[in-house]
């Protein structure tokens, strides 16, 4: 790559690259003799973590579902409830979710700092549980709201 008109430039590939510093005097340019070797290395980013639900993702309050995704050598894990300022910081596969939400994880690669390129999210739905049934026992009869089993 020769550019003698930045002093700046961006590379998209790894690679070595050689710096030389060039003066231009009207037409006449001129490079320096000795030259900085730069080497550069494009370090991959994870690949998207595709969630996986074990259990049921629409379930009664006080239950809960384990979001997984296929673990990748020497990468963190970050969960987020998607609207929120929760994190959920594991370096772990997995997570188990007790509330209602959209859920992702991305991928951080613990050395580099390399993030994945998107999210993918689930959908969780946590149903309230239903009030207790409030017996009347001056009656001979059973009233509720409620299915009775």
């Amino acid at each position: 790559m020769t550019d003698y008109n930045n002093d700046t430039i961006t590379v998209y590939q790894s690679g070595k690259y050689t710096l030389k510093a060039a003066y231009t005097y009207g037409n006449l340019t001129c490079e320096t003799t000795s030259a900085q070797n730069v080497l550069v290395t494009n370090n991959p980013k994870p690949s998207i973590p595709t969630i996986i639900a074990i259990g049921d993702t629409t379930f009664c309050q006080g239950n809960s579902v384990k979001l997984h995704v296929d673990a990748q050598s020497g990468v963190d894990y970050y969960w987020y409830k998607i609207n929120s300022t929760t994190a959920y910081v594991d370096i772990t596969n997995e997570q188990t979710i007790e509330e209602s939400g959209v859920f992702n994880a991305i991928a951080r690669n613990a050395i580099t700092g390399c993030e994945s390129d998107s999210k993918n999210s689930i959908t969780v739905t946590v149903n309230p549980a239903p009030q207790k049934p409030e017996i009347d026992r001056k009656s001979t009869r059973l009233n509720s709201s409620h299915r009775i089993r």
